[in-house]
């Protein structure tokens, strides 16, 4: 299955494509990556879709004390969107699943790296 035809809220670019098989289903589910910016030149890293439909963004920081960023909760809203990460690179694993929380969290890189196996 492709990403939906229908027009959305949201504006992307797509950065590449990947599919998928869900563990315990028959169906093919279309995970696709997308880069978000607005007119305005706000932007989140990372727009991850699921069948069409947004999923979760990502925000990738080298710091797990820098500010959050304002475009995530703004994306979120836009969007839709399930999920949002600051995920950041200095942070220690931590064993949570970070799929659980429809917050905005920072989430160190190797704790929501593993989750997306």
């Amino acid at each position: 299955m492709g990403a939906s035809n229908k027009r959305t809220p949201w504006r992307g670019f797509r950065c590449g494509s990947s599919s998928r098989r869900d563990a315990g289903t028959d169906t093919l589910r279309a995970r696709l990556l997308h880069f978000l910016r607005d007119k305005e030149k706000r932007e989140v890293d990372f727009l991850v879709t699921r069948d069409g439909v947004p999923w979760f963004l990502v925000e990738v920081k080298s710091s797990g004390s820098a500010r959050l960023s304002p475009h995530l909760l703004r994306f979120q809203e836009v969007t839709g969107a399930a999920h949002a990460f600051q995920v950041a690179l200095d942070l220690e694993f931590v064993d949570r699943d970070c799929f659980a929380e429809n917050r905005l969290l920072v989430v160190p890189a190797a704790t929501f790296l593993s989750q997306l196996v």
